[in-house]
């Protein structure tokens, strides 16, 4: 090291005790010299290591491209096992086991705008089926086919109209019949319309 005589403004003295005074000066080295020192019976502490800065953006990356990775992998082997259950599945339908016993599950589906095409179906089988709650809606209907349908044993059955509609309708060839009709003043009547 070359020592340089510093000006005095860069010398920085400090009183220590009486008349003994500490001078501070600075010195400049311009190429320093290592030398091997031996190390003999080295003492470890234990001392928890800081996280240096910057490592933490680093970490940051190195776990997002790991977990890149590792889904890009998961994904391929799900994408293989998919494959393979999809071919398996295919070929199980190709030639179909039999099965003893067979539960459908019925659920119930709204569809919106559905799409009715013209079907010819040959040697039609109709079966009676018992209705239970059926659902019946008003639907308008284009262009009806009326056709005189003879019917057999029809039961027809006596039934109380309250507030009915009554409308002009052009009768031809009406059969006049004399009848007797009863009437009722509506404060004998109870809430269903029944007489009390």
């Amino acid at each position: 090291m070359n020592q340089i005589n510093p000006p005095p403004s860069e010398v920085k003295e400090t009183l220590v005790v009486g008349s003994i005074r500490l001078q501070e000066i600075p010195f400049k080295v311009k190429c320093p010299v290592f030398e091997d020192v031996t190390i003999e019976r080295p003492v470890f502490v234990d001392k928890q290591v800081e996280i240096p800065v910057g490592i933490g953006k680093m970490t940051e990356e190195l776990t997002e491209k790991i977990a890149e990775s590792i889904l890009n992998k998961i994904e391929l082997v799900l994408i293989a096992r998919i494959d393979k259950a999809i071919s398996q599945r295919i070929s199980e339908i190709k030639s179909p086991k039999i099965v003893e016993e067979l539960v459908i599950k019925h659920k119930e589906i709204e569809v919106d705008k559905p799409v009715f095409k013209d079907v010819e179906i040959s040697r039609i089988t109709f079966k009676d089926v018992e209705v239970i709650n059926p659902v019946l809606k008003d639907v308008s209907v284009m262009n009806p086919k009326l056709e005189d349908v003879t019917v057999i044993n029809a039961v027809v059955v006596d039934q109380k109209i309250t507030n009915a509609i009554i409308k002009d309708v052009e009768v031809e060839r009406a059969v006049i019949r004399e009848k007797v009709v009863d009437v009722i003043h509506p404060r004998y009547l109870n809430m269903k319309g029944e007489p009390e």
